[in-house]
């Protein structure tokens, strides 16, 4: 299944001195994140507790699921495009600083292939 949205928030964070990473790609902030009406990505690794592969949380315009391992990706400075365990792609578009999406590729960039690299 394939997801198409535009990301208006392109966030990367790190707690705990990078043992938590998280990041967010956003259609628009959602008012109430127990009931989201916008589309979303959330990739996060935990390495504190072991975990190495990043894993996805998202919400589609109908459907919120997580729990899903990152298998490939490819993040370019407009555009992401993240292939989920599950058989789901998502493609986003955004407008992003330079920094974050640097930070983005060297996080996936990890555990995760790159794809055509």
């Amino acid at each position: 299944m394939k997801i198409d949205f535009h990301a208006s928030k392109v966030n990367y964070t790190e707690a705990l001195d990078g043992e938590i990473v998280q990041v967010d790609f956003e259609e628009e902030e959602n008012d109430d994140p127990l009931n989201p009406t916008k589309a979303y990505l959330h990739i996060s690794a935990s390495y504190e507790f072991g975990s190495r592969v990043p894993v996805a949380q998202w919400f589609d315009g109908s459907d919120e699921e997580g729990g899903v391992e990152v298998e490939c990706f490819k993040v370019t400075q407009n555009e992401a495009e993240i292939h989920l365990a599950n058989t789901r792609i998502f493609r986003i578009s955004y407008e992003a600083v330079p920094p974050v999406i640097n930070k983005i590729r060297s996080f996936l960039s990890r555990d995760c292939r790159e794809i055509n690299a």
